[in-house]
């Protein structure tokens, strides 16, 4: 009988080289994460801000029941008033867009949300083609510090506005619905 032979391996550590190569795989994968967790974190944010019109949405339509189908005025945040009187605002964090990037900066009204004045005080179900004229819309600059969109063009509403991916921003409509809108189509589909 021969003896066995003792096989014996020398294990080695890393080397630097290993651990070099690790490290860069690592950071190429967290890199590429970071883009995906950016756009997740802003299509979240669209869409809170999107359920936030949308609750509003039904204080108007408690609001327009109880007041002969008449809105709210919508003219320099009154909405905020007519909508307190009835007890019904929901929480304050309702009042700001998620993703306002500076929300405390919102008086008088402290909400990102401004009212259609052309629909002040309206009969709601006199409202001519209701899926395509704007309640609410979320809103980065305040006109002349009112919440309320006056104007007929996009310029007045300032690109801060539409703070949504896409420079587009959050509208709440007659009929109830709400929908993400460009800069580009607000003049038509909105008055």
């Amino acid at each position: 009988l021969r003896p066995m032979k003792r096989i014996i391996r020398q294990t080695h550590g890393m080397t630097l080289l290993d651990l070099l190569v690790t490290m860069s795989i690592i950071s190429v994968l967290v890199a590429m994460s970071l883009g995906t967790i950016v756009q997740v974190r802003e299509a979240a944010e669209g869409a809170a801000c999107m359920g936030r019109l949308g609750n509003l949405g039904l204080s108007f339509v408690y609001y327009a029941q109880e007041n002969e189908g008449r809105m709210p005025r919508t003219i320099g945040g009154n909405w905020l008033v007519d909508l307190n009187a009835y007890g019904l605002l929901p929480d304050s964090d309702y009042l700001l867009c998620p993703a306002d990037p500076d929300p405390l900066s919102r008086p008088p009204h402290d909400t990102s949300f401004a009212g259609n004045c052309w629909l002040h005080k309206a009969v709601l179900a006199a409202v001519d083609r209701p899926s395509k004229r704007m309640i609410l819309g979320d809103m980065g600059n305040d006109i002349h510090g009112l919440s309320v969109y006056c104007a007929r063009c996009a310029e007045n509403f300032g690109v801060d506005g539409f703070r949504h991916v896409g420079q587009r921003a959050n509208f709440l409509f007659a009929d109830g619905h709400t929908n993400t809108v460009a800069i580009s189509e607000v003049g038509d589909r909105l008055w």
